[in-house]
């Protein structure tokens, strides 16, 4: 968890310098995808919540990019979804549509039957060191930078985070 926080905090401070660099090479998203879902799933033991992948027929396995910061992106996302799911599921569909060129753009949903987020709160869910409802979640820990540092990330890609949420459904 120590270690977790010191590099969040270290690369929130290599994107705010503007010094935050992609390592663009080629990797095998299903790859990805497994690691991904045995971290997550590790991360659920002994909570009553299903996790599930669903990737679309279009999504190509070998791609080209910044596969850590994507990795990155998807665990701070689907950590919210772990701290914030006590049951129920939590699902990270994947589709690709095409791009210009030979660009392929990745769309990921996180689903979750989660605690969801306030309409008023939602815009401050990816300001750095902002937790939303403290009274609330205040034995959920964090330190209010994962969202944030994976907005960043995103935007570096050309990509963008929103969110769709209901209070109380996830």
């Amino acid at each position: 968890a120590m270690l977790e926080l010191i590099n969040d905090i270290l690369d929130y401070s290599k994107i705010d310098a503007g010094r935050m660099e992609l390592v663009n090479e080629v990797y095998n998203l299903e790859d990805l995808l497994l690691d991904i879902s045995r971290l997550v799933k590790a991360r659920l033991y002994g909570k009553e919540v299903e996790f599930m992948i669903e990737g679309g027929e279009k999504v190509p396995r070998s791609l080209f990019g910044d596969s850590l910061r994507i990795k990155q992106i998807l665990l701070n996302l689907l950590g919210n979804a772990v701290k914030f799911t006590k049951e129920g599921y939590i699902k990270l569909v994947v589709n690709a549509t095409p791009g210009k060129e030979e660009v392929v753009v990745l769309h990921f949903d996180v689903i979750d039957t989660g605690i969801g987020i306030r309409k008023e709160d939602a815009s401050k869910l990816f300001n750095e060191f902002t937790q939303v409802d403290n009274r609330k979640n205040r034995k959920i820990q964090g330190t209010g930078l994962g969202l944030a540092i994976a907005k960043n990330f995103s935007k570096m890609m050309h990509g963008d985070i929103t969110l769709e949420s209901e209070y109380g459904k996830g």
